[in-house]
């Protein structure tokens, strides 16, 4: 909850009197109240807080798990297991205010905020003592304004409305670009807004990051590469396509080649890899929550693929994803083996996938058809293709559509977290036609308000300028 969320902002201001800025700093229980400059000091305590933002995000209700699996099984390529699996209400679109994911949702990414503003307030009060010091900094503020944008990306999409359905006139989330105090009601801006503000922090952060790859953050490539999604939801497709060609034509990255795409899923930083989250075998993995206890048989089980995915993938015999399906089990209940546990730890150790180069190459070519540019479209599908299946130049010209685009995304990006936001946001109806069905929403479209969350009890008992999304009882 926000007001909560800003009760810990304003109390992370004690916080951040007493903590040594260590990668618990959040643990530290305040004391006494002194100037929240006073914890940064120098370059390591800006990378120890910042080294805390990417923490939070291995939660099982962060990217660890929730923010992952939410985007799926509101689709039609995965399901819970029954009525009673921990994502069936989700599944089932019946989230109210009161649900615990809901607020979950809220509560962590906003408070992961706290941590990125915290930085990007304190940042210029740092002296750096060399030429190498600087460069770090100027990194590391960039990689907090990527982080910032990200957060609000995900806040905006899953509690207001796509942004091609009213040109972002509806209700978005509240921007939240500073530490605030414990007594401020922030209202809801709109999507545009919101929009407006991830552009400009992506934009400002690519100025700043170098081009570098280094495992476990973001370089200028992952910020364009988040910057080209967020322009494709948007509809900006001639902007997505030039930052994913960018992302494309560096050096930085490569295709998994099919041989090495199934082992891939044990390891962690393939030559995808663009902005992957590190988990640990130690305390920081997602636990019971994670996707890969959620997936697994050794695990919860909670969620199978469904016979609509399943026979979508089966479409070519040659596709190596097809080996991501679990042989054990009947059709009715295959499981989808992308998270088997890093490096052959247990299955709830699995790295957080946030964007890799496959995604790159859908989003130039969805940008690229939806700009009349069939060839490049063709291109960059069948380049994917090829590392999938080993068949050169699949799709024909005139076999390149919307619907074949949008399939080799589900096909491709299966339990990253994609599909449900894929389904709704040109305006389309999802349709979830498959013989094992169970719920009350078989067809959803963005005209229904469930397809957006509703807005946490506990915000709206504490914020009078809290506005809920229509549909759900305040």
């Amino acid at each position: 909850m926000i007001k909560n969320c800003k009760i810990i902002i304003g109390i992370a201001s004690l916080f951040l009197l007493l903590a040594s800025c260590s990668e618990e700093w959040f643990d530290t229980s305040p004391t006494t109240a002194v100037s929240s400059t006073s914890a940064f000091n120098t370059v390591d305590d800006i990378k120890s807080v910042l080294n805390g933002a990417y923490d939070k995000m291995q939660h099982g209700y962060f990217y660890g798990g929730l923010l992952t699996w939410y985007g799926d099984v509101r689709g039609e390529d995965m399901k819970p297991t029954d009525v009673s699996a921990r994502t069936s209400t989700e599944y089932r679109f019946l989230s109210t205010t009161e649900t615990s994911n809901v607020d979950y949702i809220w509560t962590r990414v906003y408070s992961a905020l706290l941590s990125v503003n915290s930085i990007l307030e304190n940042i210029d009060i740092i002296s750096t003592t060399t030429e190498e010091e600087e460069e770090l900094l100027i990194g590391y503020e960039g990689q907090a304004l990527a982080l910032r944008a990200l957060y609000h990306f995900e806040l905006t999409r899953i509690f207001g409305m796509p942004y091609k359905k009213d040109n972002g006139a509806s209700l978005g989330v509240p921007i939240v670009t500073r530490v605030l105090n414990p007594d401020e009601d922030l209202a809801r801006n709109t999507v545009a807004e919101c929009y407006a503000q991830i552009i400009s922090d992506l934009e400002a952060a690519i100025e700043l990051l170098p081009e570098t790859k280094t495992n476990g953050e973001i370089n200028k490539y992952g910020a364009e590469a988040l910057l080209a999604r967020v322009y494709l939801y948007k509809g900006d497709n001639d902007l997505a396509l030039q930052l994913a060609e960018e992302v494309i034509n560096s050096t930085s990255y490569s295709l998994i080649e099919k041989d090495n795409y199934v082992s891939s899923w044990g390891t962690g930083f393939s030559s995808e890899s663009i902005i992957e989250i590190v988990q640990n075998t130690d305390d920081n993995d997602g636990g019971h929550e994670s996707i890969g206890y959620l997936l697994s048989p050794a695990g919860y089980g909670a969620i199978t693929l469904t016979s609509s995915y399943v026979n979508l993938v089966k479409e070519v015999s040659e596709d190596v994803r097809i080996d991501l399906l679990s042989p054990f089990n009947t059709q009715e209940d295959i499981y989808l083996l992308k998270y088997p546990g890093k490096d052959g730890a247990e299955v709830a150790v699995n790295n957080n996938i946030i964007i890799r180069l496959s995604e790159v190459y859908l989003i130039a070519a969805e940008a690229a058809y939806k700009a009349n540019n069939t060839t490049k479209a063709r291109t960059y599908i069948n380049d994917l293709v090829e590392k999938r299946t080993g068949i050169a130049d699949y799709y024909d010209l005139s076999e390149i559509t919307y619907e074949r685009i949008f399939n080799e995304r589900r096909k491709e990006l299966v339990c990253e977290g994609h599909r449900f936001y894929d389904a709704i946001r040109d305006g389309n109806t999802l349709n979830r036609n498959y013989d094992e069905f169970f719920g009350e929403v078989a067809q959803i479209s963005w005209d229904d308000y469930r397809v957006i969350m509703p807005i946490p009890r506990a915000e709206l008992d504490v914020n009078s300028n809290m506005a809920q999304n229509d549909g759900y009882q305040d």
